[in-house]
């Protein structure tokens, strides 16, 4: 698989969970939720590679082999690639003491070619789906059941894809140098602890057995922790003399260290930056600047009738003065 690909793959995956502009504790609360619903697909897959048995197509041997050894996905499509093997054509077009070459015709365009040498089971084929994703192509299936190759050579089986796939340690191929040693720091030695806490957890959890002695063991070892760290005497001086040390090898060392303590999460401080706020929409204000211009219209011109009004009731209680005869005309 091509790193683009994986990425794709993991890009498409999160978008289910993640969206643009989340609050950081949002997005630390869907994270969690996509991780946890791609452990339960985890589980479920590795329950149905070890409890249940695929269908078999063909009953060939070499495919009865690959339901034993592959998981479920990955036999599904060793299983394709031994259907369609069976389709295809082969013509012989050369052979010495040590390699017999093949040329592949079938539904493909392109005839692909087979390079098998008889003394080794060892067999190359120009498609090289081997080498692009891990299990053998259907023309190289082909030619072992021309040449009688009942199972499939040790070299063609990638533990990546097999159902013991998670028996191994996570830290064999490590080398001693990578390994935490006592003198390391207090972080280095707890993720050497987490790490080989999730290597037994991913084995012991499929079996009900194997996690009953795991858990007594857990037990035990907590009690062996708790007697040796009261052998120690952690007491003040012990603490002193160990920074001491660390100071003269120009080391800065952490007395005390609070695993436990979690404080809430927040989004980081925003700071203000000049000019007008991004998140306000210039159109929404120009129509609150349009409404109150309105408004201001409005008022003036009720303002303006009651004015006008109140000079026509003047002019009014003037005429009626006059026509009562208060006022003599000259």
């Amino acid at each position: 698989m091509y790193t683009t690909q994986r990425s794709e793959s993991i890009n498409f995956y999160f978008d289910k969970y993640l969206k643009k502009g989340l609050p950081l504790y949002e997005f630390m609360k869907q994270y969690e939720r996509a991780v946890l619903d791609r452990r339960e697909e985890e589980n479920k897959a590795d329950f149905d590679t070890y409890y249940r048995r695929p269908i078999l197509r063909v009953h060939m041997e070499i495919e009865k082999e690959g339901a034993k050894l592959y998981t479920r996905e990955i036999f599904y499509e060793f299983q394709e690639q031994v259907f369609q093997g069976l389709s295809y054509r082969h013509k012989k077009i050369d052979e010495n003491d040590i390699k017999k070459v093949y040329n592949k015709e079938g539904c493909e365009q392109v005839a692909r070619t087979v390079e098998f040498e008889p003394a080794t089971q060892s067999a190359k084929c120009s498609c090289l789906l081997f080498e692009f994703v891990g299990y053998l192509c259907r023309h190289v299936l082909k030619i072992f059941m021309v040449e009688d190759v009942q199972n499939i050579p040790e070299k063609y089986i990638l533990k990546r894809w097999t159902k013991d796939v998670k028996s191994g340690s996570v830290m064999a191929n490590e080398s001693e140098n990578n390994l935490v040693k006592s003198g390391d720091s207090v972080t280095s030695r707890y993720c050497r602890i987490c790490q080989e806490g999730v290597n037994i957890a991913s084995k012991a959890s499929p079996y009900a057995a194997v996690f009953d002695v795991v858990m007594e063991g857990f037990a035990r070892t907590l009690r062996d922790v708790e007697i040796a760290l009261k052998s120690l005497s952690l007491d003040s001086n012990l603490v002193q003399s160990e920074n001491v040390e660390n100071d003269r090898n120009g080391e800065t060392s952490v007395a005390h260290v609070q695993l436990n303590t979690q404080k809430p999460l927040l989004d980081p401080p925003i700071k203000k930056h000049k000019g007008r706020d991004p998140g306000r929409n210039y159109h929404g204000l120009k129509k609150v600047g349009k409404k109150r211009r309105m408004l201001a219209r409005k008022h003036q011109g009720a303002e303006g009738r009651n004015k006008l009004l109140l000079q026509k009731n003047q002019l009014f209680k003037k005429t009626q003065t006059i026509n009562s005869g208060h006022f003599k005309a000259v």
